[in-house]
């Protein structure tokens, strides 16, 4: 859902609801400004549409706190584990940190995958290259557990059936610049297009057999070839893989390593 907010008296935007966050946490926007949505009959301070006392009347940047997520005013934060958290969450945070268990609200860092909390925003910038994104794509990843794949051996009907009932997933919105949304749609045209020219050399194949039997293996052969590298491109071309998703959390790979490398450590 896109956004629009009051600047200097004027309508600005739309923007997305990450770049609408971000703003907030940069003070942009604070609790004074007014904004706006498709079907809301009139526009509203963003104190009311955020109920956030601190963010209403902070003058000043504003961030969010790592373990609840709201925001505060910069200042009133306190720093513990490279992580800014607000007071009312400190003791939580001091516990968790003794027992070891993984602080806030994520996104994480567990080698080169980011760990997310399911449901919850990716940060304002672009998954492949960290630049400023564009357009959100959304997404329904699934995944099941490596080992099922072994039930194709018995039977593919039954693979498909038990992957059906095990599978896990998760709904993500992948922030995406400009370039890579681009890239996306060039990739997605390539494996049409291979896709299509491997369908239409086999068919071509057959109709010709009758003709001239040789170039019936040999469109075949190419069609087949072709129809296979496309789906091989389409595994490489992938925007986002998930690698294990369980009842809370996903696990992501293919993210830009400097994005990834710049969350907190995940220590689950």
């Amino acid at each position: 859902m896109d956004w629009h907010y009051e600047k200097d008296g004027s309508s600005a935007g739309p923007v997305s609801e990450a770049q609408l966050q971000a703003m907030r946490a940069s003070g942009e926007i604070n609790g004074h400004t007014r904004v706006w949505k498709a079907g809301w009959p009139d526009w509203q301070q963003a104190s009311q549409v955020w109920p956030d006392e601190q963010l209403a009347t902070a003058q000043g940047p504003v961030a969010p706190c790592a373990e609840c997520n709201r925001f505060y005013p910069a200042s009133e934060l306190i720093r513990i584990d490279n992580m800014n958290v607000c007071l009312s969450c400190k003791p939580t945070v001091v516990d968790k940190l003794r027992q070891g268990v993984t602080l806030g609200a994520g996104p994480w860092q567990d080698g080169k995958q980011m760990v997310i909390l399911k449901d919850s925003p990716l940060p304002d910038k672009c998954f492949k290259c960290g630049a400023p994104p564009v357009k959100v794509l959304k997404k329904t990843l699934t995944w099941h557990n490596p080992l099922v794949y072994l039930v194709i051996l018995a039977n593919v009907i039954i693979y498909i059936i038990v992957a059906l009932c095990v599978r896990k997933t998760a709904k993500v919105g992948i922030p995406l610049c400009r370039d890579c949304s681009r890239s996306r749609t060039r990739k997605i045209a390539l494996t049409w297009l291979g896709s299509l020219s491997g369908l239409g050399l086999i068919f071509w194949g057959i109709a010709h057999g009758q003709t001239d039997p040789s170039l019936t293996g040999i469109f075949a052969i190419s069609g087949a070839i072709l129809l296979l590298a496309s789906l091989f491109w389409v595994a490489l071309a992938q925007t986002v893989v998930p690698k294990k998703i369980d009842k809370t959390h996903a696990w992501l790979s293919k993210g830009a390593r400097s994005l990834v490398e710049s969350l907190p450590q995940w220590r689950g």
